[in-house]
């Protein structure tokens, strides 16, 4: 919050602070992580000041704050801003809210793209991209946990688990595409955020179509399954998103006993079949044990599975390599 003291009021509480304080005008400016300027500014009631510098000033130097003539939100500047924009509209264009105001704002953008041999909505470019592994993983990343709309990718994770994840998979969106993404965080969701209609069309002219991956059921590209490095990627990305690496505890005469395992879950059937075909492709003994879940569970096949696969979530990494440590008191020199 922003406060407002009248009859110098600021004046007579930083005097007393500096009396108390012993210190210099700006010795104290230093202790408050402030100009010296903006002190003097504050102490003369030109400009407001914030709750929180107060309360340090009370708590700090055991002074009494006066009570403030007016308390303002933080937005307070941002609303006196959009006023004054509004009158000077007003003053320039007069009431645009009419017909007459809508009409000459729409002559006016049609006047300025034609100055600029421009239009309305212009698709920015982007790179394509030829076929490679890190588009398949991608593309394992966005099957897992993403979702395309007419103008939009969104990725979501898990804003706390996933951290670091985030920031590989918008570098590897930068190395691919050229676009620098957007983050959203909400609760416990991050998502990645990139607003190119021109990747929605790449994506959807030959692969992929726009809403529900379960409902159409969607399938992994051709160029994807006829090479086995490109699988291998997809794959990757898909269980960094949609799969968990656990570790399983139960107990048998009196003893308890602790087993690893890998986990991928996914609502289209067909990504399931490719991801279970492939993992027996590369010599792995994967079990369906419910329709919409596969799962790897020997340990050493686990083992193998991080050495061929790999994994680019350093969540998995870590949770893999903390079991690992635990049972045998080390961890593979290879990771």
């Amino acid at each position: 919050m922003r406060l407002i003291f009248f009859r110098n009021k600021l004046k007579q509480l930083f005097d007393q602070v500096k009396f108390k304080s012993n210190l210099s005008w700006q010795e104290l400016a230093d202790r408050l992580k402030i100009s010296k300027r903006t002190l003097f500014d504050w102490r003369t009631g030109k400009y407001t000041i914030s709750s929180i510098t107060l309360n340090r000033c009370k708590s700090e130097f055991n002074i009494k704050i006066p009570k403030p003539d007016k308390i303002l939100n933080d937005n307070w500047s941002k609303s006196l801003a959009g006023m004054k924009g509004g009158q000077k509209t007003f003053e320039l264009y007069g009431n645009i809210g009419t017909k007459e105001g809508c009409r000459k704002g729409a002559l006016m953008a049609i006047k300025t793209h034609r100055r600029k041999k421009s239009k309305f909505f212009v698709a920015k470019k982007i790179n394509i991209p030829h076929c490679s592994k890190h588009l398949a993983e991608f593309i394992g990343i966005l099957l897992g946990d993403g979702a395309i709309t007419g103008r939009q990718i969104v990725i979501t994770l898990n804003r706390f688990d996933d951290k670091n994840f985030a920031e590989y998979v918008k570098n590897l969106i930068k190395n691919l595409f050229f676009i620098n993404p957007t983050e959203s965080k909400r609760e416990s969701v991050l998502s990645i955020i990139i607003s190119r209609t021109k990747l929605v069309q790449f994506l959807t002219k030959d692969w992929f179509k726009i809403g529900s991956k379960v409902k159409q059921q969607i399938d992994i590209p051709k160029w994807i399954k006829e090479n086995d490095l490109y699988a291998k990627a997809c794959i990757r990305g898909l269980l960094d998103t949609d799969g968990c690496f656990y570790v399983d505890k139960h107990k048998y005469k009196d003893k308890i006993y602790y087993n690893c395992g890998l986990n991928f879950s996914n609502r289209s059937l067909p990504i399931l079949l490719f991801f279970k075909n492939n993992l027996e492709k590369l010599g792995f003994h994967p079990t369906q044990n419910t329709k919409f879940s596969i799962s790897l569970r020997k340990e050493k096949e686990i083992l193998n599975y991080f050495k061929i696969v790999g994994s680019s979530n350093p969540k998995h990494k870590n949770k893999f390599k903390t079991y690992f440590k635990n049972r045998y008191g080390r961890v593979p020199k290879w990771l």
